[in-house]
């Protein structure tokens, strides 16, 4: 691998990239390391400890799982919660009628799902 400067976006984005399909494939050994120990297990082999370091990488990779389907969670909440700020406003003062309410909320998701994209 090539010294990189640290103006050079493309040359960082490309090695980021790379660290992560490194990362990937890692974590793919070591999911089919798992399965093969607990074949192991279950024929009563003894195994031998594990390195640290593979440990310690594959807590941080699930914690990075865990912490992007939080932060997915956390979006499908705000935009539920927005459909439902949406949805007391209606009640308060009525616009459409019911038979136009799953429109109306088809609207405010394409609303929520555009302004995401815009900033």
């Amino acid at each position: 691998m090539r010294e990189i400067s640290p103006s050079d976006e493309r040359a960082k984005s490309e090695a980021l990239k790379e660290y992560n399909e490194r990362s990937e494939e890692l974590l793919t050994i070591v999911a089919i390391l798992a399965k093969q120990e607990e074949s192991l297990r279950r024929l009563g082999v003894p195994l031998p400890e594990h390195d640290p370091t593979v440990d310690n990488f594959v807590m941080r990779a699930q914690l990075r799982n865990v912490e992007a389907e939080l932060e997915a969670e956390r979006k499908r909440c705000l935009e539920l919660e927005l459909n439902l700020s949406d949805i007391r406003r209606e009640c308060k003062k009525p616009f459409f009628v019911p038979s136009l309410f799953d429109a109306f909320l088809q609207i405010s998701q394409l609303t929520t799902a555009a302004t995401e994209h815009i900033s």
